[in-house]
């Protein structure tokens, strides 16, 4: 009954998600002092590059229906700095959406910081390090799909050792998407775990992205040095009985200190009123000199299976 609970939990969470990306309104944030500032939400990776949103803050002034473009941030100058030498400018993809233009030589150990000029602010990041990846013994995937009646869903068995004999490789997370053979590309119809639930209610938690990708997010509490085997279950959605199933991916992914630093201090909620999305931070935590947000180092491994 736990396990039934849990899951359900986490689809319910994941239907709230798909909702509100589907709404045109975007999510506007409110501070208590009724300033407006520069609210930043970075990353950067070997693999993935650099990618920033930038939206703006909003006065509690009783508007109660906020377009994308009252909140997002364009035309802003979004410089990278590697080892205190800028390196690239970034460019504007999408409204409020900044990505680096060329190729980024970045690897673990090296040391970012942002620069964020536009015509109401200019915002500067602390230092961040990239890390590490997270260590791994093994990782391998079922042969065959298995057919769950209970969510209507195929799942992909999914297992991987994962070490932590540094005692320092704590932040990381795992995450999930499936692609449909016809292009369309479908995320995170589930990630199941097979192991001991009071283990896992001390040990992670589920936190969404800004791109609406669903991760379990494990915490420090997890290891004391030791290694485990995860049991996972990718679940990959069918459509009319008729899908020509491509690839899954799942991610593997170590963070920086700061990001859990960011995520165990920020209040977030997907609706405040029930109508507009609107979220109050509690400005406790925050990398970004005269805004407010976080610039974040990660790594990730990547695990692809062909179906």
């Amino acid at each position: 009954m736990k396990r039934l609970n849990a899951l359900y939990l986490l689809s319910l969470l994941l239907f709230i998600v798909a909702l509100s990306s589907c709404m045109k309104d975007t999510t506007g944030y409110v501070f208590p002092d009724n300033s407006n500032q520069i609210v930043t939400f970075a990353s950067i990776s070997p693999d993935s590059g650099v990618v920033v949103y930038l939206t703006r803050s909003l006065s509690p002034n009783g508007v109660t229906l906020i377009s994308e473009t009252d909140i997002k941030i364009s035309g802003a100058e979004v410089i990278l700095f590697k080892n205190s030498i800028a390196i690239d400018t970034l460019i504007e993809e999408e409204i409020g959406i900044y990505k680096n233009a060329n190729d980024l030589d970045i690897n673990a150990g090296d040391k970012c910081t942002l620069q964020i000029i536009s015509d109401e602010h200019t915002v500067y990041s602390n230092e961040i390090i990239i890390p590490d990846t997270v260590k791994y013994s093994s990782a391998e995937f079922s042969s065959s799909l298995n057919f769950d009646s209970l969510y209507y869903i195929y799942v992909i068995d999914f297992n991987v050792l994962i070490e932590d004999v540094d005692l320092e490789k704590n932040n990381f997370s795992i995450s999930s998407y499936g692609q449909y053979g016809s292009g369309i590309l479908q995320k995170n119809y589930g990630i199941f775990f097979n192991y001991d639930y009071a283990y896992m209610e001390a040990c992670f938690e589920t936190r969404f992205t800004p791109s609406n990708e669903a991760e379990i997010v494990f915490t420090d509490k997890c290891f004391n040095g030791e290694s485990f085997e995860l049991k996972i279950g990718i679940g990959v959605s069918e459509q009319n009985s008729t899908v020509i199933y491509s690839k899954v991916y799942v991610y593997l992914r170590s963070y920086s200190t700061e990001y859990y630093a960011y995520l165990n201090q920020f209040y977030y909620s997907i609706f405040s009123d029930g109508y507009s999305q609107y979220t109050s931070p509690l400005v406790t935590y925050s990398n970004m000199s005269n805004g407010f947000g976080i610039f974040y180092g990660f790594n990730s491994v990547v695990f692809t299976k062909t179906l």
